[in-house]
């Protein structure tokens, strides 16, 4: 799907893509769905993907988006923004960390598999 790159200057150092294309609310909602269960489950860091799942259902379960991508500098973190059809209203962001999922970052540090916290 081709993407138009804008240059932010609120957002020095990172690269904004708006995708093209409008895909159904229905089926942006089951992705974010989906990735709220698959961090929890293999223990991703995330921000925001809770709320845009419910943003998404609460207020906009017909009609089309705009998605876009931010990705952090060093590529630590990825952000996915959903716009109004039109793409002139932000109405929700979420971001995931750029990490090893919790469970390798246990059995790396020799936690025999343990679930732990993730490092603030």
């Amino acid at each position: 799907m081709p993407a138009r790159q804008h240059a932010t200057p609120s957002l020095p150092g990172r690269e904004v893509l708006l995708f093209d294309g409008q895909p159904p609310v229905s089926m942006v909602f089951g992705i974010a769905a989906t990735r709220v269960r698959w961090s929890l489950k293999i223990g991703l860091t995330t921000l925001g993907l809770d709320e845009t799942v419910e943003i998404l259902r609460a207020r906009h379960r017909d009609g089309q988006l705009r998605t876009g991508n931010i990705v952090a500098a060093d590529r630590s973190w990825f952000f996915t923004l959903h716009f109004d059809a039109t793409g002139t209203e932000l109405l929700a962001c979420s971001g995931v960390k750029n990490e090893p999922p919790l469970r390798a970052r246990a059995r790396a540090r020799g936690a025999g598999g343990r679930s732990e916290a993730p490092a603030v």
